[in-house]
Parts: C-alpha cells; sequence; structure tokens
C-alpha cells in the first residue's frame, strides 16, 4: 500500500510544478481559475497517468507477476515507485501537450483564460 502512495506522490509532485508554471504563464488569473483550468485541460491525462502507474506497479510488484515471467526481475522500492508515477505522468503530459497545446485568451494585454485550442 505504501509503494501505491509514493507513486501517487510522484505524480502530484509533477502536477504541482506544471500547475506551477501555468500559474507563472497567466499572472492576472486567481489560482482558483488556473487551477479550474488545469484540471478541465488535463483530467483526462492525470486519471490516465494514475492508472498507468498502478497497473505497472500491481504488475511488477507481485511475484508471479507479467515482469518476472518475461525474465524481468524488477525489485521494487518506494523511490522506484515516486519515480515511475513521475515519470508516466511526464510522459502523458508531454504527449497532451504535443496534441492539445495550451492557448491562453489575452484582452488588452491582460489573460482571460488558458484553455485547449
Amino acid at each position: 500500500m505504501g509503494i501505491y502512495l509514493f507513486a501517487l506522490a510522484g505524480i502530484a509532485v509533477y502536477i504541482l510544478l506544471d500547475l506551477t508554471n501555468l500559474q507563472k504563464s497567466t499572472p492576472n488569473l486567481t489560482l482558483l481559475e488556473t487551477v479550474k483550468s488545469y484540471f478541465n485541460i488535463n483530467m483526462f491525462y492525470i486519471t490516465a497517468g494514475v492508472l498507468v502507474t498502478m497497473v505497472v506497479i500491481s504488475l511488477a510488484g507481485e511475484d508471479s507477476g507479467l515482469f518476472k515471467s518475461i525474465g524481468i526481475d524488477f525489485e521494487q522500492g518506494k523511490g522506484s515507485a515516486f519515480f515511475i508515477g513521475l515519470t508516466f505522468q511526464v510522459i502523458l503530459s508531454n504527449i497532451r501537450k504535443f496534441i492539445n497545446p495550451v492557448s491562453v485568451e489575452t484582452k488588452n494585454d491582460s489573460v482571460v483564460m488558458a484553455k485547449d485550442k
């Protein structure tokens, strides 16, 4: 159970870093508006990151798991779970940034809203 919490912590760290970058690029939006925009844009990819991370950790953690059956001895600790969560969230967020880049609407040099293009 602790390994899953460390994986979720890795995902949360990336989300907070990405949210901080969005907040810096949209200084005229309030924090609440920025958080709403961020989760509206990224909710699918955050959920996908959590699911992929949990599946990989489950497959790696069992004695008769998929990785052991194909010859990969993947001993997993809390640090690797954190890294796996962080890595999969980075990968899926970069896929989102490639497929749906975020545009920022401005009005008279003032940021109005951040949204998908």
